[in-house]
């Protein structure tokens, strides 16, 4: 039992870091496309006005 447990948590962390970094790095590419549309409909209305 604690050999399976063992085997269990192995896999579960290794799961766990192959994950968290493509979830971080979605994250942040959801986030800084987010940004950059802001950015081009902040220059847009910019450009807009003059």
């Amino acid at each position: 039992m604690t050999a399976i447990a063992l085997g269990l948590r192995q896999n579960l962390a290794q799961s766990l870091l192959m994950v968290c970094p493509t979830l971080l790095a979605a994250i942040a590419a959801s986030t800084a496309a987010s940004g950059f549309a802001v950015a081009v409909r902040m220059r847009r209305s910019d450009h807009r006005r003059y």
